[in-house]
């Protein structure tokens, strides 16, 4: 799970800046490019979007809350995840 702040701080893990916002419905899903380009994409609730005062073309700082690892490898055979018991 990924935090934006509205002004990039020193806590935030990188600066990146709103691409693209779809403000349809109760979740707002935004696409960021960091500094090197590398798309990321966040959602979040519409009443956190408008207190943000976010809009398209913002620098903002993310840090993530929750991280979350992809591998090919199964459960208990990658050496970063260990079996579950």
């Amino acid at each position: 799970m990924l935090e934006i702040d509205p002004q990039p701080t020193p806590q935030a893990h990188f600066r990146a800046t709103i691409t693209r916002s779809n403000i349809a419905g109760p979740v707002i899903k935004m696409e960021l490019a960091t500094g090197t380009g590398a798309p990321v994409h966040v959602a979040m609730a519409k009443e956190r979007y408008r207190a943000l005062q976010l809009h398209k073309g913002a620098d903002v700082g993310v840090r993530a809350t929750a991280l979350h690892a992809l591998t090919e490898a199964p459960i208990g055979q990658h050496p970063a995840i260990p079996a579950r018991r």
